[in-house]
């Protein structure tokens, strides 16, 4: 979990002398809370994704991400992510290092105005690097603003898997081969994807 910190000093009297006692403060609104999905990630039992939290639960899981299943159940609004992580938005879905491996169908529903603001990364998107077995389908990205370094897209940073019938409009901001919908690079498949 990603927290934005602050500090203010508080002054306490204690046996008739005043000392300055630094306090720390936690602000919610910035915090990337990692909430578990219900489901079991099978095909028959998928992990149920409804809140910004079990999308921040995927990107903290990727590691285990392979052969997993997912099912987006509604419309998200994520306007939230653009205090997240003193303004780097939110944290990515696989990354080079660890690819997200898993099948999510999107289930005709969109995550909306979403922001990543992460300009010295590379792979950047809602889903940074999308391994060969990936597969993300049927899913919207509509408005938001995607930043990174190098292969950036609104959707996907990296695909060597699948993207079929996604759509993402917004804002997409790279050093090198950026693209709305995903695909800084790779060799994956795209299928209706816009």
């Amino acid at each position: 979990m990603v927290l934005g910190l602050r500090w203010l000093t508080c002054v306490v009297a204690r046996a008739g002398a005043a000392v300055l006692v630094p306090l720390l403060l936690l602000n919610a609104a910035q915090a990337q809370t990692s909430v578990p999905p219900a489901g079991a990630g099978t095909a028959l039992n998928p992990y149920q994704i409804s809140q910004l939290g079990h999308l921040v639960w995927m990107g903290d899981h990727v590691d285990s991400s392979s052969g997993t299943y997912y099912t987006v159940q509604n419309d998200m609004d994520a306007s939230d992510t653009t205090n997240w992580s003193s303004g780097a938005g939110f944290s990515l879905i696989g990354t080079a290092a660890t690819n997200f491996m898993g099948i999510v169908n999107g289930n005709g529903k969109a995550i909306a105005n979403l922001t990543i603001n992460r300009p010295s990364q590379d792979n950047v998107g809602l889903f940074g690097y999308v391994g060969s077995s990936g597969v993300v389908k049927d899913l919207g990205l509509p408005g938001g603003s995607v930043g990174g370094g190098r292969y950036v897209g609104g959707l996907v940073g990296v695909n060597y898997g699948v993207v079929s019938n996604c759509h993402a409009t917004g804002a997409v901001a790279g050093g090198e081969q950026e693209s709305v919908l995903r695909l800084g690079a790779g060799a994956g498949g795209e299928s209706r994807a816009f």
